[in-house]
């Protein structure tokens, strides 16, 4: 797995020269307006125009097209063409302005025959009705639903404007204002909260049928359980200590910086799924501290015993198990902005072993920068893990980042092996069920679905 699979996609985007064996088909361009979210494109006389065939309209996916509609794609070599929807991708920049050149109303276009994977999943493109075809070495998709509706989260309206008709298609935004929250999780089923094909309440997955059903309201008790203990947090030379036991440097305060006289370090101590962990926190004002603008610090650690074992700096535990002997932590990183504190995508997984050693899972797949536990089956752990560069997590939104169609997705690992069981499609939340299934939720659709 190599970053550089990303890069030669934004230099050549879907570019693939078909062979002289492939069947060739008449494709025409269309007489009627194109806006793609809020632009108008001409595209009559364009390199790359929008077509049509069948009577269905085809669109060029190129890779700043794409990537304006929220969707991206790796080229792999010997392999095929990776793309999958991501609706929160971020994107900045204008469409581009391709070459023109002298366009005829009909043209020859080739099917597709090299590997074509949609979210994971691969194209028969043989037996499609609508099949995927190239032109002028560009991979060009048909509007159809089950494309830009189901696989691409896509809004298309084709309706007449200005007395001109007018074919539209934006990114969708759908903007539910509920997420879908992961309540309870059993050996049998998993309860969730937010919008399915029911609407909104609350939705029962079992395990072993795969149905989903909506279930009457019901009062639920968080699965992490809060300690309240009067444990004494102090702190001496830039130290937390805790208890009298010396634990983290404060970072901040290394530095030089001092807090304010109404800032004090607290601790969280609570269990997660049977194990016991502590977090200890500090704050900051944003006029005393410098660049990046940390307010806090975090520290957590995994309580044995007596012993405080370390898990992970400026984060909090989201999830954890034990398998066999080792305990597997998977964290969420905070960062900071001046006076906020944002809660950003990248988490983080390590494993503690018996003897009080931690192994950080992300540093042994350098891929990828965020690798989160979703659970644990047949003594493996579960995970989803994306290449999520860090510039798109300390960026304006925690949703703004960009994922690769090839290398992400939802792996096992058994303490020294990554294994692929699904590649990329966009999740709200993951869960792995004990029998190794693994269901998704999406806000923008309001689905709750098993994709492996």
């Amino acid at each position: 797995m190599k970053k550089i699979i990303l890069l030669i996609t934004i230099v050549l985007a879907l570019c693939v020269i078909p062979s002289a064996s492939e069947d060739e088909i008449t494709v025409l361009i269309p007489d009627y307006d194109f806006i793609l979210d809020t632009s108008s494109i001409y595209y009559f006389d364009s390199i790359y125009p929008i077509l049509s065939y069948k009577d269905v309209t085809y669109f060029p996916m190129t890779y700043d097209y794409m990537a304006a509609l929220k969707v991206s794609s790796s080229w792999v070599e010997g392999e095929g063409l990776f793309i999958a929807a991501h609706p929160k991708d971020y994107y900045m920049g204008n469409l581009p302005i391709y070459e023109t050149t002298q366009n005829p109303k009909y043209n020859k276009a080739t099917l597709v025959t090299y590997p074509v994977y949609v979210n994971g999943v691969k194209v028969n493109n043989s037996e499609a009705e609508y099949p995927l075809f190239n032109f002028r070495g560009i991979t060009y998709f048909p509007l159809t639903y089950d494309y830009a509706t189901e696989e691409f989260y896509w809004d298309i309206d084709f309706s007449e404007k200005d007395g001109r008709r007018t074919l539209t298609v934006k990114p969708c935004f759908r903007g539910f204002g509920s997420s879908m929250i992961i309540l309870k999780e059993t050996p049998d089923y998993a309860i969730i909260r937010g919008l399915a094909a029911g609407g909104e309440g609350f939705f029962r997955v079992d395990y072993k049928t795969d149905e989903i059903t909506k279930i009457e309201p019901f009062e639920y008790k968080e699965g992490r359980e809060f300690i309240m203990s009067d444990r004494k947090l102090e702190i001496k030379d830039n130290r937390f200590v805790l208890d009298g036991q010396v634990l983290s440097e404060i970072s901040v305060l290394a530095s030089g910086t001092t807090t304010l006289d109404d800032s004090k370090a607290s601790y969280t101590e609570y269990t997660e799924n049977g194990m016991h962990f502590i977090t200890l926190s500090l704050g900051y004002h944003y006029s005393v501290t410098q660049p990046p603008y940390i307010p806090y610090e975090r520290h957590t650690y995994l309580v044995v015993d007596d012993s405080f074992i370390r898990v992970t700096d400026n984060s909090y535990v989201e999830k954890a198990v034990k398998i066999g002997d080792d305990v597997y932590v998977s964290s969420l990183r905070y960062t900071g902005w001046k006076g906020n504190t944002f809660l950003h995508k990248h988490l983080h997984l390590c494993k503690i072993s018996p003897d009080g050693g931690v192994t950080y899972i992300n540093d042994l797949f350098p891929d990828f920068n965020s690798v989160e536990l979703i659970g644990e089956a047949n003594g493996k752990v579960y995970l989803k893990c994306l290449w999520m560069p860090e510039e798109y997590a300390i960026s304006l939104s925690s949703n703004n980042y960009s994922v690769s169609p090839y290398n992400d997705g939802y792996y096992s690992f058994d303490g020294e092996k990554l294994t692929l069981l699904r590649r990329y499609i966009y999740s709200d939340k993951a869960i792995a069920s004990p029998d190794g299934k693994i269901y998704i939720t999406n806000e923008q659709f309001g689905i709750i679905k098993r994709i492996y």
